[in-house]
């Protein structure tokens, strides 16, 4: 069963015959409109070492898995294990 979150419309499982290819990065502008915060609030973030994320070049990416990662660790509603 795939499991997906809120505001995605891609399952975390990998479809089949994929599973070699790279993963599609994130650039800053779309992780915070995913985020629903302004571009600074990503820059603050990663500042803090928050966020998991590398640089190409100059630029910032973002791996979807991780970033998906990071968002279930850090939800205030996470469900508990029972």
């Amino acid at each position: 069963m795939a499991i997906t979150n809120i505001g995605l419309s891609e399952p975390m499982d990998d479809p089949p015959g994929t599973k070699n290819m790279p993963e599609k990065l994130l650039t800053l502008e779309q992780v915070a409109e995913y985020l629903s915060v302004d571009k600074f609030t990503v820059y603050r973030l990663l500042a803090d070492k928050e966020l998991p994320a590398f640089k190409v070049g100059n630029q910032w990416r973002f791996k979807r898995r991780l970033l998906e990662n990071w968002l279930l660790k850090h939800s205030n509603n996470r469900r508990k294990d029972s």
